[in-house]
């Protein structure tokens, strides 16, 4: 399996969202964690692989900054279960031309970098949760909304200091956005590839985090996160999956 550069920056952002959004809330002290994670990702391309990688993962959180990896937040309310954040990361969807014959002859859709704010309410059954982000580097041009509700279980199973936090909600991904990375240009099209413009759409989030530390420093932990996708995706030419899902295991060293 041919690994590049692009996969790693990748699975550094998967890793990002999960760890970001299962934090506990910004502290006076600063904490530094690192440690190594596995990853297993599928793309909803036609012809595309299971990609599988080993990654150094870092994060970092100092009062109301959080760096993890290639995510920052910087929260600009906490307080009474009010969160307001804004929010910078990356978005490595797309493909080079090269991945899979079914792609031959499109053109390379890039990677980005997103912009954004959320703004969270915990309850003493969960938390809800809204976001925004837009593209600034000019790639798609687009945006996307999310709005997620997750709620943390402790000692799940009567295993001590074993936490189970599932996560549901919905997305909304602008036209702009979806065409990008999976339109067809009319320059692209072949016998088998009609040109495609991709609308608006709404999909379904949903994800799994496990979490279990071992002593003071130690902590494992691991995530199943799955987007399923809107048939304004599924319907173009170079999609033959309507899910997309990544798993997340690793372990983590508090310094």
């Amino acid at each position: 399996m041919k690994y590049k550069l692009l996969f790693c920056l990748v699975f550094i952002s998967l890793f990002t969202v999960a760890l970001a959004e299962d934090s506990a809330p910004p502290k006076p002290e600063s904490t530094f964690m690192a440690g190594v994670g596995t990853i297993i990702s599928d793309k909803p391309y036609k012809g595309g692989d299971t990609e599988i990688m080993t990654i150094p993962m870092i994060l970092y959180r100092n009062d109301r900054l959080v760096f993890s990896g290639t995510k920052i937040s910087y929260y600009l309310i906490y307080q009474d279960g009010w969160s307001v954040s804004i929010l910078g990361a990356p978005r490595f969807e797309g493909y080079d031309d090269d991945e899979s014959i079914h792609l031959n002859g499109m053109h390379d859709r890039k990677a980005t970098y997103e912009m954004g704010m959320e703004c969270s309410r915990s309850f003493d059954w969960g938390t809800l949760s809204g976001k925004f982000f837009a593209d600034i580097l000019g790639k798609h041009n687009g945006q996307e909304v999310q709005l997620t509700y997750k709620k943390s279980f402790e000692d799940v199973l009567n295993v001590k200091s074993l936490s189970l936090t599932p996560l549901f909600g919905l997305n909304w991904r602008s036209k702009q956005l979806n065409d990008y990375y999976f339109g067809v240009e009319g320059n692209e099209t072949t016998a088998t590839r009609p040109e495609y413009h991709a609308g608006s759409s709404t999909g379904i989030l949903t994800s799994l985090r496990v979490d279990y530390p071992l002593g003071r420093r130690w902590s494992l932990f691991g995530s199943v996160n799955a987007e399923w996708l809107s048939n304004k995706i599924t319907d173009s030419p170079i999609v033959d999956e309507d899910y997309m899902l990544s798993v997340i295991l690793g372990a983590m060293y508090r310094f």
